[in-house]
């Protein structure tokens, strides 16, 4: 079983009045959110600048760490925000300290951290990544997914590192999730839904998110760092307790076009602060028919028919 020192944790990208795609779930109502998301809040970064470094930098896990440090930087820095740097040798005086090996470490051979958010900072070996997965209880991670599995779990104990814990710890999490710590955290809360497809959690589909951050893990993420502030979350295919795994975030005045694959496909908007509402129109250019958003809520009629919007502050 994976080492219960994990958080739940949700990233969206970070690329100033442009589209970017992420991964999402449902609630039966956006604008109630009266859900908790498992955040230790005293455990936050002052800063969504952290530095990163390796205890053991080698040419025998030098693959193993590329993986970490992409998969990282993609879901954490690209999709979210973030900006997890640095990944040189140790040296002393570093944020977060990282080692790869198939030792035992506090008492588990499981990926997992020491601590919680910035309680890591300069915590010597305060990530542990398995080097072969040769003692660990999922023998795919040992051949066939095992590079697959090094990010799926770098994705998820970073989102521990950032002060998130599992998904499964919170009290409303269903009673047939019976993976270790259920219902079990303590901690603040913010307005999330349970996350069914949540990256924090062992009960989500496929498990750990598959390594990908969920659509509530970018949006209440970003809430707890703050940098949700003038942004406006559009989630594809709102269905059946669940959203593709698409995600597009907007912000910035003036007319903006939704590009690409996202046109005509959007389910569901949420609102971070300072944003009151979002007008969208049903053709290129904010022409056409339009209405305007002011909460969370799902689309309805407006449902596939989205091409061009305006962030209203």
């Amino acid at each position: 079983m994976d080492s219960i020192r994990c958080t739940t944790w949700y990233v969206i990208a970070a690329l100033t009045g442009s589209c970017i795609t992420e991964d999402a779930t449902s609630t039966d109502d956006l604008g109630a959110m009266e859900g908790a998301i498992n955040v230790e809040t005293s455990t936050l970064w002052s800063t969504r600048s952290i530095q990163v470094c390796w205890e053991n930098p080698t040419s025998g896990n030098e693959r193993d760490r590329r993986a970490i440090k992409e998969a990282v930087e993609y879901w954490w820095n690209y999709r979210a925000g973030f900006e997890l740097h640095g990944w040189n040798r140790c040296g002393g005086n570093e944020d977060v300290r990282v080692i790869v090996t198939d030792d035992e470490h506090d008492d588990t051979y499981a990926p997992h951290v020491k601590a919680i958010g910035k309680n890591l900072r300069d915590l010597p070996n305060g990530v542990v990544f398995p080097h072969t997965y040769k003692n660990h209880w999922r023998t795919e991670c040992r051949v066939l997914r095992r590079w697959e599995c090094q990010q799926e779990y770098a994705v998820h104990e970073f989102g521990h590192v950032l002060g998130f814990h599992h998904e499964q710890g919170r009290a409303d999490t269903p009673e047939w999730c019976t993976e270790a710590d259920a219902r079990q955290s303590p901690f603040e809360t913010y307005g999330s839904p349970w996350d069914p497809e949540s990256v924090m959690g062992y009960c989500s589909s496929p498990r750990l998110g598959g390594g990908q951050l969920s659509g509530f893990d970018i949006f209440y993420s970003m809430w707890a760092y703050g940098n949700d502030q003038g942004k406006a979350y559009f989630f594809e295919h709102w269905s059946d307790g669940k959203t593709g795994k698409k995600t597009g975030w907007y912000q910035g005045s003036g007319c903006q076009d939704v590009f690409g694959h996202h046109n005509d496909i959007y389910s569901a908007v949420m609102l971070g602060r300072g944003v009151a509402g979002v007008r969208v129109f049903q053709d290129a250019g904010c022409s056409g028919p339009s209405q305007v958003l002011t909460q969370s809520t799902f689309l309805g009629d407006w449902n596939d028919r989205i091409s061009s919007l305006q962030v209203l502050y």
